[in-house]
């Protein structure tokens, strides 16, 4: 679905970067928006939301980043490691098979 905001500005184009704990997804962001010549609304939009809350950005601060558990981040890599690995060894079963 194409959203267009007058005549002639046209579609929006929007990218979404994940920043998970230790990722560089921030850094990555930068780059990108840099890149392409977009702004980047990491902190703008965190101000944006402040201002039309008519709240401290703090406290908007506070509601949107969060750190995922412990027990939760080592989940995730253990589930990783294991898909990883799966894709490993089945690559090398397909590479290493006989044919018929």
């Amino acid at each position: 679905m194409e959203r267009t905001i007058g005549a002639e500005t046209g579609m929006i184009k929007i990218v979404t970067v994940e920043r998970e704990y230790g990722s560089g997804g921030g850094e990555i962001a930068q780059s990108l928006a840099t890149q392409l010549g977009w702004k980047l609304w990491d902190q703008l939009l965190t101000e944006e939301i402040a201002r039309l809350a008519n709240c401290p950005k703090a406290v908007v601060e506070v509601r949107e980043e969060r750190t995922d558990p412990l027990y939760y981040r080592l989940f995730k890599s253990f589930l990783r490691g294991v898909m990883k690995a799966a894709s490993t060894r089945t690559s090398s079963t397909w590479l290493t098979a006989k044919p018929f």
